[in-house]
């Protein structure tokens, strides 16, 4: 799927969209840390029920590597800054001091959802249960995002 590659030398100007934090409900940024991490304010939370290349990985399929965990990235941000999301942390145990969210927007519904449909994050089954499984099957079906062959 990916393998970590070290540093990549290309870097990704991050522009800021804004989430809306259902708890309180102040326009907060919203920043893309991974393809499937995001940053609330101030605080990292990891999509729930997804896993996402990290920024260093490389995808291949059959073709010629690429940046996948960079683009990956970029769609998150892309995403975040086209959309209105609303993030919910999540009040589970911390994976690695980690937080967890579920971030929605009212144009595509589940972000993660999204991301995994479009093939840019995969079902994390030990959280999720299979909740994305099918979504997963999906992409990888059509050879979306991450499960291209470029």
């Amino acid at each position: 799927m990916w393998r970590s590659a070290g540093i990549v030398g290309i870097g990704v100007s991050a522009i800021l969209g804004y989430a809306v934090l259902a708890h309180d409900r102040v326009d907060t940024r919203i920043e893309a840390i991974t393809g499937n991490t995001v940053r609330i304010g101030a605080d990292p939370a990891r999509l729930w029920g997804t896993l996402a290349p990290p920024v260093d990985a490389h995808c291949a399929g059959e073709g010629i590597p690429w940046s996948c965990g960079v683009e990956a990235r970029a769609v998150l941000q892309k995403f975040v800054d086209q959309n209105r999301v609303e993030c919910r942390v999540e009040p589970m145990p911390q994976v690695d001091g980690e937080q967890v969210a579920r971030c929605d927007s009212a144009r595509h519904g589940d972000v993660a959802l999204w991301l995994i449909r479009n093939g840019w994050a995969a079902d994390y089954f030990p959280e999720s249960q299979g909740y994305y499984a099918l979504a997963e099957r999906d992409a990888r079906q059509s050879r979306a995002g991450i499960w291209s062959d470029r």
